[in-house]
């Protein structure tokens, strides 16, 4: 089922994508993938645009302290809060990555962001 939500997500079906993984969520919700899950019903929010709702999948990931995705997630709050405005909460958090997570795959892209947010944001 999680390879149906992936594929769905694909072809842009963020609608069926989510109801596929709120499915696996509440029917495996002690899977070693359930951070997956939630992180994937993020990233089809953000694919609607639906960033608060995205940005409340990827805090929730965050919880999950054995979950893969937590950098993951953190990036992708990060451009969600940098989509909404919320240039401070998004230069928090993109500090925060390279911070924890000094050797993540998303170092340079929280760099690229925190370049973005140099200019917008007013000391």
């Amino acid at each position: 089922m999680l390879f149906r939500s992936l594929e769905a997500y694909k072809f842009k079906n963020y609608h069926s994508s989510i109801s596929i993984l709120t499915n696996l969520k509440e029917k495996f919700p002690y899977h070693h993938l359930f951070g997956n899950f939630i992180y994937w019903i993020g990233e089809n929010h953000f694919g609607l645009r639906n960033y608060n709702l995205a940005i409340q999948a990827f805090e929730e990931v965050q919880k999950y302290g054995n979950s893969s995705k937590i950098d993951d997630a953190m990036v992708m709050s990060g451009i969600c809060y940098y989509k909404l405005g919320d240039y401070l909460k998004a230069n928090k958090i993109f500090q925060e990555i390279l911070k924890k997570y000094p050797n993540s795959e998303y170092k340079n892209k929280s760099r690229k962001y925190l370049a973005l947010l140099a200019g917008k944001i007013i000391s």
